[in-house]
């Protein structure tokens, strides 16, 4: 989903093992520098979630709407129970997405446009939803 991170993340890794093959770094050091790169590449297993966001959609809808966990159950519910099928790709199939989002988050106050789009491309990239 985030193309240039994994590249980096590629490198850095690329990085520690040519280091430990010039044995540049002892053994000890290595391990803590994998550990760290763990750390960065799952940041989210470092949080704690509330128990009703228990799935990947649902984490990454309560981080982008401000840790509101009533919207986010609430969103993911409704984008299930309304979507429709193959509808990624499908102009009229994701408007009806598109106006059940701009109509859920005016509920909550949030009406600027750029917002809307803003999750409207983040639910689109959830593997739960397509």
């Amino acid at each position: 989903m985030n193309p240039r991170y994994y590249e980096k993340m590629s490198q850095l890794l690329l990085e520690l093992v040519q280091q430990r093959k010039e044995e540049a770094i002892r053994y000890e050091e290595l391990l803590k520098k994998y550990e760290e790169l763990a750390k960065k590449l799952f940041p989210h297993t470092n949080k704690t979630y509330p128990p009703s966001i228990n799935t990947g959609a649902k984490q990454a809808l309560f981080d982008n709407l401000n840790h509101n966990e009533e919207l986010a159950d609430a969103l993911y519910t409704q984008i299930n129970d309304v979507r429709p099928d193959n509808w990624i790709g499908s102009t009229i199939k994701e408007r009806v997405v598109r106006n059940l989002l701009r109509e859920s988050l005016a509920a909550y106050g949030i009406t600027d446009e750029k917002e809307v789009e803003r999750i409207f491309e983040l639910i689109t990239n959830q593997p739960e939803f397509q």
